[in-house]
């Protein structure tokens, strides 16, 4: 049952409980000593205050503790999950053919080793470069890629599929060159950020560009 039926269905059971209720004491004249309209009046007094207070404090409890389990699973979750960092530097130039670098730091949040394969894309004026990336990963440094490119290379794209299956895309291949991390797990073509949070523009572009990538 989702959260919106099961609402749904504490709202009429709290409704029937508490309409109904004090309609039965009224018509079987119970509990003993409710006699009379004054007496009633004064229950329906006090039931009418009580009540919804304790309904009210009881849903305001239920959902801060929905909540903060909610943030504590994706905390939990984001700390598992790699963060990426690359640099390309210049290695050397002989007429236009510069060779570079490519220097890439793959680790998680809480130190734990990564089990991943993907890829990443160097984006340049020739095309692109596609470095492998798989197995197990302790930390991620030292690693590095040699290409050649007539210009500099800045933009790049890194699809990552983690062992249990959750799809990892970081970009900074966006009108901002904001590098921005993201995640979907299974559950169709939803993504969603972690990290540092970015830009509305980079996030926008950056999820356009997750939905369609293909992670080979």
């Amino acid at each position: 049952m989702n959260k919106k039926w099961f609402w749904l269905l504490m709202v009429v059971l709290g409704i029937v409980i508490f309409v109904g209720g004090p309609l039965f004491v009224q018509y079987t004249h119970w509990p003993q000593g409710i006699t009379g309209h004054g007496d009633w009046l004064s229950f329906w007094g006090s039931y009418l205050g009580i009540i919804p207070s304790g309904l009210i404090a009881y849903a305001v409890a239920w959902y801060q503790i929905d909540h903060e389990k909610s943030v504590e699973q994706k905390r939990q979750l984001e700390n598992g999950l790699p963060y990426v960092k690359i640099s390309y530097s210049l290695l050397q130039s002989v007429g236009k053919v510069r060779t570079y670098a490519l220097d890439y730091e793959i680790k998680s949040y809480d130190g734990n080793p990564l089990i991943f394969e993907g890829l990443i894309r160097s984006f340049k004026d020739e095309g692109v470069q596609v470095t492998l990336i798989k197995g197990l990963n302790d930390n991620g440094q030292g690693n590095q890629d040699k290409f050649n490119s007539e210009k500099g290379v800045e933009l790049y794209e890194v699809t990552i599929t983690m062992f249990n299956g959750t799809k990892v895309f970081v970009t900074n291949n966006n009108s901002e060159k904001e590098l921005v991390h993201l995640y979907s797990r299974n559950e169709g073509n939803k993504w969603d950020w972690y990290g540092i949070k970015p830009t509305s523009n980079a996030l926008i572009e950056s999820i356009e560009k997750a939905k369609v990538v293909k992670f080979d």
